[in-house]
């Protein structure tokens, strides 16, 4: 019975072994950006991620990890799929701009040697493969972000005189429009 079994191509695997899926969130103000159709990067994060969560179907174990100058853990570590959706609806990106070199460090250590990592973010990874030499086969960059006109303030500058009881503020502004 064993060789027939072996012979068939029967597999061992443990009925308990649920897929891992460690999502990065780019916390970053720009994952808020609005387009024209008043959708943000955001918003096809948020769906991108629900459809792989369904995907993976009620077994899978999710961690949201959100970026930043300290990253943090969102859902989990190794929520049920159920737990996913109210953490997405309170995540509301508002960081300034920062590395997600952290924020992937610490999603890959959540996700561990067999859990796959998905990073969401409104940019393209570097040329350098910010992935680093291991685990790159269970990492999907998805870039969800799209080039919007805008101007902003790119840079701030607070200078204080005591002896004169006056401060001054300068901004650096960034024109990112076809318009002056």
């Amino acid at each position: 019975l064993a060789l027939a079994l072996i012979l068939a191509g029967a597999r061992l695997s443990s009925a308990g072994v649920s897929p891992h899926l460690v999502v990065l969130l780019d916390d970053s103000a720009s994952m808020a950006a609005v387009n024209a159709r008043g959708k943000s990067a955001r918003d096809r994060a948020v769906r991108r991620v629900l459809e792989e969560v369904d995907r993976l179907g009620n077994r899978a174990r999710v961690t949201l990890v959100e970026s930043g100058e300290r990253p943090s853990v969102l859902v989990g570590p190794a929520a049920l799929a159920a737990d996913v959706r109210p953490g997405l609806d309170a995540w509301q990106p508002e960081a300034p701009h920062h590395s997600l070199a952290l924020g992937l460090r610490l999603a890959r250590e959540l996700a561990g040697p067999t859990g796959r990592l998905l990073v969401m973010s409104d940019v393209t990874p570097s040329p350098r493969d910010p992935r680093g030499p291991r685990g790159e086969e269970r990492v999907l960059w998805a870039s969800v972000g799209e080039p919007l006109a805008n101007v902003g303030i790119t840079a701030a500058e607070r200078t204080i005189t005591p002896a004169e009881g006056r401060g001054a503020v300068a901004l650096t502004l960034g024109n990112h429009s076809d318009s002056p």
